[in-house]
């Protein structure tokens, strides 16, 4: 991964950067150069469509190469697996009892193109994978094409929106990567997660940093899912959430910046 860390992060303008105002960024992204495809009647998916045209655009390639979106599924999936990202959320969840193992049953929300299924399973953890899109470079099409690769054994299905058509405490993490943001009925979700984890089981969030906009304000409950977001740090890797779940009910969680200590 050595070549990785010397490679310029690409800089993006700010929302409300204005031309002629001075920004701090060495690379600025024209914004009226950029020009989306239109899907039209395709039918394609538009996860694929927006990726590969991320991919295509140079302005864009190193951003979509640094979110493991690629073509090269391979490439993709193994970068992940080195990722410091990785290594720091299997880090977590260990401390928090749940250490690779194939007894300990993942369920990863929202895969994607199943870098993070493969990860994992390669890990050591046995992997359900769901998704709601069946893209070929960035939903189940995709993960489908790594299953298997250097012995990532893990399963993939579809998913139909935040019901879980799982059994009851039979998962003992929930991990979503890049996909908290997508969920609409979040109060349902936690519901849905705290009904299949197992006692003392954990969802783990990572690289989901509006999180913290959405969750700041200290709240308790006598019981239920305990979890806690952090702002990650520039290039630390760090999950933004991790939550222990004790019981059915509301969230308890905890401010920015404070680590969850499992009661």
């Amino acid at each position: 991964m050595g070549h990785l860390s010397r490679r310029r992060p690409l800089r993006l303008p700010r929302p409300n950067a204005t031309r002629g105002r001075a920004t701090p960024h060495r690379r600025v992204v024209p914004v009226q150069v950029l020009k989306y495809p239109d899907p039209g009647s395709s039918g394609e998916d538009l996860y694929d469509i927006a990726y590969r045209w991320g991919w295509e655009t140079p302005e864009l390639r190193e951003l979509v190469y640094l979110c493991y979106k690629t073509p090269d599924l391979p490439d993709n999936a193994r970068r992940y697996f080195a990722s410091e990202e990785l290594r720091e959320a299997v880090r977590i969840l260990s401390e928090l009892s749940h250490p690779p193992s194939k007894d300990c049953r993942v369920l990863d929300f929202g895969c994607g193109n199943g870098v993070g299924c493969y990860a994992l399973s390669r890990s050591g953890y046995w992997v359900l994978g769901i998704d709601a899109s069946e893209g070929e470079l960035a939903g189940l099409g995709a993960a489908r094409k790594i299953r298997g690769l250097d012995g990532a054994d893990f399963a993939v299905g579809p998913s139909r929106g935040t019901k879980l058509d799982l059994e009851d405490a039979t998962f003992g993490v929930v991990w979503l990567r890049e996909a908290l943001h997508h969920i609409e009925d979040l109060p349902g979700f936690l519901a849905e997660a705290a009904r299949i984890l197992e006692p003392g089981g954990v969802i783990c969030c990572c690289g989901c940093s509006s999180l913290t906009a959405r969750r700041s304000t200290p709240t308790r409950t006598p019981s239920g899912p305990e979890w806690c977001s952090t702002p990650k740090r520039p290039g630390s890797g760090s999950p933004d959430m991790i939550s222990t779940h004790s019981s059915p009910g509301s969230a308890r969680s905890c401010p920015p910046g404070r680590e969850l200590i499992p009661q």
